[in-house]
C-alpha cells in the first residue's frame, strides 16, 4: 500500500503497478493521518521515501503502533526514530550524527536503489562509432539537454548520439526542433519512460546527477556527470572515487566545458573499458530487492529495534 501526498501522475503510475494508494488528505498532519493509516491497514513494516518535512513525529508515531519503520537515503530526523536506515555510500551519508539513535544503518553501494533491474549486460562492439547517450531526467529543470547535444556535436570524430526527452520537458516542440538539427546520427527518444535498452546500448553518457548515475553505472555505461547542487556533487565525487565516471561540471558549465570532458573520455576507449568494468562490478542493481529482503528477515525474526 502507497501513502503518498496527492499527485495524479505519481497515483497512476502506481496504480497500473497493481498497488493500492491512499492519498493524504488536507488539514491533517503526517503523524495523524499515517497514523489513521496504519490502525485500517494494519502492516507489519512502513518504508519512508519522503522529503516532507518535519517528518520525525511521524515515523514515531507508525513506530510507536509496533509497525518495523524503516528510511530510504534520508538525511532528516526521520532517521532517528526509525529503525533501519538504508543509504548510497555518498560522503555526506557518512558524515550523520546518530548520537542517542538505536537506528540499525546500512551504508554502501548494496544499498542504492534503481527504478529497475538493469538489463543483462551487453560488451560494445568494437570498432563501431560510439553512441552517446544523453538524459537529464525526466523535466529537466535547468535546460541541459540542448546545450549537452550542442557541446557533443563540437566533439571531433565520429559518434552516434541517443538522446532523451522526459514527459516533463518544460517546451518540448522547440527542444525536440534545436535536437534535430544537430548533425550525424541521432536517436530522440520522446516520452519514452524506460531507458534501460538505451543505456544497455550506450558506450557514454552525459546525465544529470541523480538516480540516472547508479542507473548507467549498473548497465556498464561510463558517464559525465552535470550536478545541480553542492550536495550533488559531493555525491557525485563517491562515483568519481569508486571509477565510474567524471563530473564535467555543474548545471550551465557550458558547451566547451562539456564538449572538452566527452572529447576526453571517447579518445580514451582504456579509461571507458575501466569504467565499464568498474560499474558493474559496483552497482549491481539489486539494491530495492536487498532492502525488501532484510525487512523480510527481520520480520521473520521477530526483532523489530537494535542499536546501530
Amino acid at each position: 500500500v502507497f501513502a503518498m501526498s496527492p499527485d495524479k501522475t505519481v497515483e497512476a503510475l502506481v496504480t497500473r503497478h497493481g498497488f493500492r494508494v491512499l492519498t493524504w488528505p488536507p488539514g491533517e498532519s503526517e503523524a495523524e493521518w499515517l497514523s489513521s493509516v496504519v490502525n485500517h491497514v494494519r502492516p507489519y513494516a512502513a518504508v519512508f521515501d519522503t522529503r516532507v518535512e518535519g517528518g520525525a513525529a511521524a515515523v514515531r508515531a507508525v513506530r510507536q503502533t509496533g509497525c518495523l519503520t524503516a528510511v530510504v537515503d534520508d538525511a532528516s530526523e526521520r532517521r532517528l526514530e526509525a529503525d533501519l536506515a538504508f543509504y548510497p555510500p555518498a560522503p555526506q551519508a557518512f558524515r550523520l550524527e546518530w548520537r542517542g539513535a538505536q537506528t540499525q544503518k546500512f551504508i554502501g553501494w548494496d544499498w542504492a536503489v534503481l527504478g529497475a533491474e538493469p538489463l543483462p549486460y551487453r560488451p560494445r562492439a568494437e570498432n563501431s562509432a560510439p553512441n552517446v547517450l544523453v538524459t537529464m531526467g525526466g523535466s529537466d529543470p535547468l535546460a541541459q539537454t540542448v546545450p549537452a547535444v550542442r557541446a557533443l556535436s563540437r566533439v571531433l570524430g565520429t559518434h552516434r548520439l541517443t538522446v532523451a526527452v522526459g514527459q516533463g520537458f518544460s517546451s518540448r516542440p522547440d527542444i525536440l526542433r534545436a535536437i534535430r538539427q544537430s548533425p550525424g546520427p541521432l536517436t530522440i527518444l520522446d516520452g519514452v519512460e524506460d531507458l534501460r535498452p538505451a543505456m544497455a546500448g550506450a558506450d557514454l553518457a552525459v546525465s544529470m546527477f541523480g538516480v540516472t548515475a547508479y542507473e548507467l553505472a549498473a548497465h556498464g555505461v561510463p558517464a559525465l556527470y552535470l550536478t545541480l547542487t553542492d550536495d550533488h556533487a559531493r555525491s557525485a565525487q563517491a562515483f568519481v572515487d569508486a571509477g565510474l565516471g567524471r563530473i564535467a561540471g555543474a548545471a550551465g558549465c557550458g558547451e566547451v566545458a562539456i564538449a572538452d570532458a566527452a572529447r576526453e573520455l571517447l579518445n580514451d576507449p582504456n579509461s571507458r573499458i575501466a569504467m565499464a568494468a568498474a560499474g558493474l562490478r559496483t552497482v549491481d542493481g539489486r539494491g530495492a530487492a536487498r532492502i525488501a529482503s532484510y525487512i523480510a528477515e527481520r520480520l521473520q525474526s521477530g526483532t523489530r529495534r537494535k542499536a546501530g
